[in-house]
C-alpha cells in the first residue's frame, strides 16, 4: 500500500533516504506506521546538538513552529 494519493511512497516524499541522520520532533506515536517504505538504515536522534540530515517536524499551530524555529536551526 502506497501513502496517499499520488502513488509515490511517503519516505520517498519526505526525502527520507537510506544513512541519513534524522530528529523527529513531537511526532504523532503512530509516526513509523504511517510508512511502507522508511529505510531501515536511518538513524534517529534526539540530542539537538547532534548533526543532522533532516528534522521532521510537527506542530499544531504556526505560533508554536515561530517559537520553536530558531532551536531547529541549532546545531
Amino acid at each position: 500500500m502506497v501513502a496517499g494519493y499520488s502513488g509515490t511512497a511517503l519516505a520517498r516524499k519526505l526525502g527520507i533516504k537510506e544513512g541519513l541522520t534524522v530528529r523527529l520532533v513531537q511526532q504523532p506515536a503512530y509516526y513509523f506506521d504511517l510508512f511502507t517504505d522508511f529505510p531501515e538504515n536511518i538513524t534517529i536522534v534526539d540530542d539537538i546538538r547532534q548533526p543532522k540530515d533532516l528534522i521532521h517536524y510537527f506542530t499544531k499551530n504556526a505560533a508554536t513552529l515561530e517559537k520553536d524555529i530558531p532551536h531547529l536551526k541549532k546545531k
